[in-house]
């Protein structure tokens, strides 16, 4: 299964996406007038920006209005390693950006097929030619990575009440919780570590926790398989913030019969502004009412332990 990480971000330079569509044009005309050189033969660098919308599109999601356009940004640099080599394809790196800029309730943001890095916030600063302005006007917009309050509230949930619904304009299910440990936040290069399920034995979830629990310095991500009505999705979290699916495994009701472009900004736009919010703000409201405490945290630990004591306990008299 092909992931790709994606990454938020926030643009404080500007409230109207209109003026920021108008932004990035003005800078992508000035650079196709005054194109960086290869310093090995004066060649011109690409520099391409396609808006794959002619106009803005709209999404009401939540009962909010979403505009949006959906950005490909392309632009080469001389890799400085390789400034004399007379093959070009070693001397030149071509960057390739797929950006979904959208606005909701004033703010402007962007989500990047490219996970949360400098080299991000500086891909977006060189597509809005914002030079040496603000090196605040773009920021990183993280909501969720690998928290231990968030982490323990899902686990707590798939064991207690597997069937539990989170949201409120969608039923969010999480079905399985997966952790992977190690540097590299991916399936293919993290191992496995423990997975817990909605419709596993009680028992087998109970060790796992207590797994996750004793390990959870080492957890690089945590994979989410979750049910949204009648869809399915596979998410990863990783420590950083950053956020990892395959899109075209992802069924988005109201863009099933649109042109792939629409299909890829409305299921990120669903994903990143409702989905991945709905779990911040749905344990939030448990905290706030205290239907999630330090003290049911302290009750959960506490059942882990004496169920697994019992099971122990169980299985040593049949022994005898």
């Amino acid at each position: 299964m092909y992931q790709v990480k994606y990454s938020q971000w926030i643009d404080s330079e500007d409230i109207n996406i209109i003026s920021v569509q108008n932004r990035i044009q003005k800078e992508a005309k000035r650079k196709a007038h005054n194109l960086d050189k290869d310093p090995f033969d004066n060649g011109d660098l690409k520099n391409d920006v396609q808006f794959k919308f002619d106009t803005l599109q709209t999404l009401t999601l939540a009962k909010k209005q979403i505009k949006y356009n959906y950005i490909i940004f392309n632009y080469e640099v001389v890799n400085p390693f390789h400034q004399q080599d007379t093959e070009r394809s070693k001397r030149v790196t071509l960057n390739e950006y797929e950006i979904v800029l959208f606005e909701v309730d004033g703010v402007i943001k962007y989500i990047v097929n490219k996970n949360n890095s400098n080299t991000i916030k500086t891909v977006l600063r060189k597509l809005n030619g914002l030079g040496n302005k603000s090196q605040t006007a773009i920021m990183p917009a993280n909501l969720l990575g690998i928290k231990s309050d968030l982490f323990v509230w899902l686990v707590h949930n798939l064991i207690e009440n597997p069937e539990k619904k989170i949201g409120t304009n969608y039923n969010i299910k999480i079905d399985t919780i997966t952790s992977f440990r190690g540097e590299k936040p991916t399936m293919k290069e993290s191992p496995k570590n423990n997975t817990i399920t909605g419709h596993g034995e009680t028992i087998m979830n109970m060790v796992t926790t207590l797994l996750f629990l004793f390990e959870s310095k080492s957890i690089s991500v945590v994979e989410l398989h979750m049910f949204i009505d009648d869809d399915q999705l596979t998410i990863q979290l990783t420590k950083g913030g950053g956020v990892a699916l395959n899109l075209n495994n992802f069924i988005y009701g109201p863009s099933k019969n649109s042109n792939v472009y629409q299909q890829n900004s409305e299921k990120l736009i669903f994903i990143f502004y409702y989905l991945l919010q709905q779990l911040v703000d749905s344990l939030s409201d448990e905290q706030s009412t205290r239907a999630w405490s330090d003290k049911k945290i302290q009750m959960f630990y506490k059942r882990i332990g004496r169920s697994i004591k019992q099971r122990v306990t169980e299985m040593m008299k049949s022994k005898i």
